[in-house]
């Protein structure tokens, strides 16, 4: 009998942490896919949403996919530079990225 309240507990409490979990994985988040030209992916937002993105000096606006992605080629960002990217739809969704460049191959010497 102690083993079935034992079991029953565990499985409630697996239970209890599986939303939670799933809140974190749909959560909005951005992430930079290609550096040149300066490419960003969107994940997590609300279906169709209207988003707003704001990186350096570069503006856009999309729509989101019926899944919640996007991608977004800015061209007036400089990727030798560090500079954050901050996208936000209009259904409330809303995700920020700092950019700060690992490696200046592709940017001219100082």
């Amino acid at each position: 009998m102690v083993i079935l309240v034992l079991v029953a507990t565990l499985v409630a409490f697996s239970a209890g942490a599986s939303p939670e979990a799933d809140a974190k994985a749909k959560r909005p988040s951005l992430k930079v896919t290609v550096v040149q030209p300066f490419t960003l992916a969107g994940r997590g937002f609300k279906a169709r949403e209207r988003i707003r993105i704001s990186a350096d000096a570069s503006r856009k606006s999309l729509r989101a996919t019926a899944t919640g992605g996007f991608i977004a080629r800015l061209v007036a960002v400089d990727p030798c530079n560090a500079f954050a990217i901050v996208a936000v739809g209009n259904r409330g969704s809303r995700a920020s990225l700092s950019y700060h460049p690992s490696w200046r191959v592709h940017c001219a010497a100082p």
